[in-house]
């Protein structure tokens, strides 16, 4: 909504359930510090305003914006509830009566057009069926619909409703929703993420997504990163990423950042095999190849160690603090505990297919990421 039609106002629900919406007062809101500033309390059929010196400063409310049709007429019944001794001729009477009620009514029916973060209240208190039918309104009305279909999807996942869930979430993607990595990491999808349907929905956002904007995103959020791995593992999405990756200068402090160690090798975050990228690996220090299965990487570096004895007949290698090192060559495995002694790899491959014989957790499950530097 443009500026000169709306005002930024704070909504903070209470526990009783009454919502507490500040704002600047109309003619001093272009001014800094002492504007004057109301409150509205709304319940139901209550309306209650009253003026405040001070903006409260307050974590919990959340910053939306208030047309300005709501901010004259919480003034209008403010300035006529501070009146101590309301005049008894009707007319008066009549005006305030008309303004209460027309701001009643803006707020049951109106109000949800700018105070969309109500709907995270109705979910922490578990009103699933009055976050639905809020949500029914924004669809119906054409406002934040990608939004509405996206909490419609978290309400079905959290009822278990699979199908109906997944019918909504692809709903969002098609009204423009994009955020992939807020999704796969969002607990209220959690009964559905990992369902194939909903894996290729999510293939279909990254590969229709610059990953510029995923990067940009991630460096903000980066305490999703275990998750993030988590799900490319799980669910193999790697493999079937298509789009033009690239990482250009103005993004390249990110191989500085620990955080994005785990992520820079999937192809989803901009890895490839070109020049281009090996020439930015190297000018980190790095020489890079990937692979996501331990068992076949090393069985084939034995099998290349046989075949070519005689030109590396000296090289070795071990099983170390998780690194498998080589005189050009490291194999991170970032799940498991390391040995607390080197042994030859080939000894320590037989190991692990023993543990993960017997059903012990094993950097052989598929699940294992190997990165080979």
């Amino acid at each position: 909504m443009a500026d000169d039609i709306s005002v930024f106002a704070k909504r903070k629900t209470l526990p009783n359930g009454i919502s507490m919406i500040t704002f600047p007062h109309i003619d001093t809101m272009e001014t800094c510090g002492d504007a004057a500033n109301f409150i509205v309390y709304y319940s139901n059929n209550f309306i209650f305003v009253v003026k405040s010196d001070d903006f409260p400063n307050d974590a919990e409310a959340e910053t939306i914006r208030m047309s300005k049709q709501f901010v004259n007429m919480a003034s209008m019944v403010y300035e006529m509830q501070a009146r101590k001794n309301l005049p008894t001729f009707s007319s008066t009477v009549e005006i305030y009566a008309d303004n209460y009620n027309k701001l009643i009514e803006y707020c049951k029916n109106d109000l949800y057009k700018f105070d969309f973060g109500y709907v995270g209240h109705l979910f922490d208190t578990g009103k699933l069926d009055d976050a639905e039918r809020l949500m029914s309104k924004y669809i119906k009305k054409k406002i934040f619909v990608s939004a509405a279909y996206y909490n419609l999807a978290c309400i079905y996942s959290l009822r278990n409703s699979k199908e109906a869930s997944l019918s909504y979430f692809s709903s969002a993607v098609r009204n423009g929703e994009t955020n992939w990595i807020y999704a796969v990491n969002d607990d209220d999808l959690k009964n559905v993420r990992y369902d194939p349907s909903f894996v290729v929905i999510i293939v279909a956002m990254i590969n229709s997504r610059n990953i510029l904007n995923d990067i940009d995103y991630w460096k903000s959020h980066k305490h999703l990163t275990d998750g993030l791995v988590d799900y490319i593992i799980k669910t193999g999405i790697d493999r079937r990423i298509t789009r033009d990756n690239l990482i250009d200068d103005t993004h390249k402090d990110i191989y500085d950042c620990p955080e994005f160690q785990k992520l820079r090798y999937f192809t989803i975050f901009g890895y490839r095999h070109t020049e281009k990228h090996m020439a930015l690996d190297d000018a980190h220090g790095y020489t890079v190849y990937h692979t996501t299965n331990l068992e076949d990487y090393i069985e084939k570096l034995l099998r290349e160690s046989e075949i070519e004895s005689e030109k590396r007949a000296n090289q070795t290698y071990y099983y170390d603090n998780v690194a498998y090192k080589g005189p050009t060559c490291k194999c991170y495995a970032p799940i498991g505990s390391p040995h607390d002694k080197k042994i030859p790899i080939s000894q320590w491959l037989i190991q692990e297919k023993e543990k993960r014989d017997r059903g012990e957790e094993s950097l052989l499950d598929p699940s294992a990421v190997v990165t080979v530097l």
